[in-house]
């Protein structure tokens, strides 16, 4: 995956350096990028949390991923 995050990035420098970038603040590639990176978060999160053991830390810092991730 980070091979194509890696390639879209590039992509959107050279469209950049051309002068064909997006008028938006976010081009089509970073909202991928940024999806790919949520969903590589979710399914850290879903590991973490089938753990039976957690210590307290462990079991707040999980809370709070998911709240940010639900925001």
């Amino acid at each position: 995956m980070a091979n194509v995050k890696k390639a879209m990035a590039e992509e959107d420098h050279l469209h950049e350096e051309h002068g064909n970038g997006t008028y938006s603040n976010t081009s089509p590639s970073a909202f991928l990028i940024s999806e790919m990176d949520i969903e590589e978060m979710q399914q850290e999160l879903q590991i973490t949390a089938s753990k039976w053991d957690l210590t307290t830390v462990e079991a707040t810092q999980l809370q709070t991923s998911q709240t940010n991730l639900l925001k």
